[in-house]
């Protein structure tokens, strides 16, 4: 269940009534209730502290989201600051979008696939002994090391 944060700190510190708080939140007696019955969620307790110029770590020091993340692009960790964030920057969620645009293409236009496999043909007719080589190299630099620490660990 998601971090629920009581509506008392942030009313204590405006130093107002629970009445004029809901009055200057613009929060009606049911929200009120519910907001101090059950707390409010991580949006809630963004879209009230900001009413009063806050950030909501301001209010709520244990305020952020639950965990870390891993980026859905890049597979990196990262601390979200929103709670629906999946890529660790911008930059990132585009690149993954375009790939995944690139990649529903190429499976359901045929012109496009074979646009692509012709391209890619052509490239390694030109370059082809030179990726073998690029990628002989990186297996002996890069996965092998990697696989003898595997054995000894």
């Amino acid at each position: 269940m998601a971090r629920r944060y009581p509506i008392e700190p942030l009313i204590a510190k405006t130093g107002l009534t629970p009445r004029q708080f809901m009055d200057e939140a613009r929060m009606s007696g049911t929200a009120m209730r519910r907001a101090e019955e059950d707390g409010l969620d991580a949006d809630q307790a963004d879209r009230y502290a900001m009413r009063f110029h806050w950030l909501p770590y301001e209010v709520w020091p244990d305020y952020g989201p639950d965990a870390t993340k891993i980026c859905k692009g890049c597979d990196k960790e990262f601390d979200p600051k929103r709670s629906d964030q999946k890529f660790h920057n911008r930059e990132c969620g585009k690149l993954w979008n375009q790939r995944e645009w690139r990649r529903q293409k190429y499976a359901n236009d045929p012109e496009f696939a074979e646009r692509i496999r012709e391209q890619r043909r052509t490239y390694y007719a030109e370059c082809g002994d030179y990726e073998r080589a690029r990628q002989a190299r990186y297996d002996a630099e890069v996965r092998a090391p990697r696989r003898r620490q595997e054995r000894a660990a």
